[in-house]
């Protein structure tokens, strides 16, 4: 008995203080989901997993698996998820479908997250004179592009310079002008 609760200490006491809350999982991160599987049958079952996620830039690292679970038992079983950098903002959903290896009989354990917003704009200069005279015009060219993972709209202004680009720009996620 001691042994057991050394090793669920040893295991979820890790994955309760680096897993991010369920509320704000941020994109471009790794994180995961834990569900609770339970046997309320008198003989022990054994079960083959799947995992799957309501959006192509949610994936499982983990797709598959198996579990053992004696009877009257109940046992955890976490899910490592990937959210890509564009993963938009918004509610997400991560599906868990077990089937019994010896009825067949299947189950499907849900579990809800947001993803959060993401703003991050990137300014990178293609090309500028290396040497300028005093009084001398200075052109230069940029790159904006729009690394989060929602709408930008941006007012380009500058104080002394000329600006040959409309005065503003609506950036989607991933893109750039």
């Amino acid at each position: 008995m001691i042994r057991k609760q050394i090793i669920y200490f040893t295991l979820l006491i890790p994955v309760l203080f680096f897993s991010q809350k369920k509320d704000s999982l941020k994109p471009g991160t790794t994180t995961s989901i834990s569900f609770t599987i339970e046997n309320r049958t008198s003989e022990a079952k054994n079960y083959d997993l799947t995992a799957e996620s309501s959006n192509p830039s949610i994936a499982p690292i983990l797709k598959t698996g198996s579990i053992s679970i004696a009877s009257n038992e109940n046992k955890i079983y976490i899910v490592p998820l990937k959210i890509a950098v564009e993963a938009p903002q918004g509610k997400y959903s991560v599906f868990l479908t077990g089937i019994d290896n010896s009825t067949k009989e299947k189950f499907t354990l849900t579990s809800e997250f947001i993803v959060a917003e993401s703003r991050e704009i990137s300014l990178t200069t293609l090309d500028y004179p290396e040497f300028v005279k005093a009084g001398e015009k200075i052109k230069s060219t940029f790159i904006l592009k729009n690394n989060g993972n929602i709408s930008e709209n941006l007012i380009l202004e500058s104080k002394n310079a000329v600006i040959d680009h409309p005065e503003k720009i609506l950036l989607q996620p991933g893109e750039s002008k």
